[in-house]
């Protein structure tokens, strides 16, 4: 998997993730994203300034840069997978592991 597409699903397995569990969870009476914030001393606050919340979706991701020369070798750039098993095949392979860390803010619809 490549990484732009690594991370859109992850952007949006978040975001499908908090719609299903309002729905899941509305019928009793809980709340997904409500219009509150922790105070200083950790009590639940109901927000007046209606300003959206922000997440912050932290990726720590490895990944590697491999040059692969075979009959249907590509070179590129992907998210670090791990394959168990054994399979024959006429190519060599080498590879680089680096890791990126960032962060994408996101914000959920409102479930109020």
């Amino acid at each position: 998997m490549d990484i732009k597409d690594f991370v859109s699903d992850v952007l949006i397995g978040i975001i499908e993730g908090a719609m299903e569990a309002r729905a899941k969870v509305k019928p009793i009476g809980a709340k997904i994203n409500p219009n509150v914030f922790r105070d200083e001393k950790g009590n639940a606050v109901e927000r007046n300034d209606m300003l959206p919340i922000v997440g912050i979706a932290d990726f720590d991701i490895a990944l590697t840069v491999s040059d692969k020369i075979g009959a249907d070798g590509k070179a590129g750039i992907s998210v670090l997978s791990i394959k168990v098993g054994a399979s024959a095949s006429g190519s060599l392979e080498s590879s680089q592991v680096s890791r990126v860390k960032f962060n994408i803010p996101y914000m959920l619809p409102e479930f109020i």
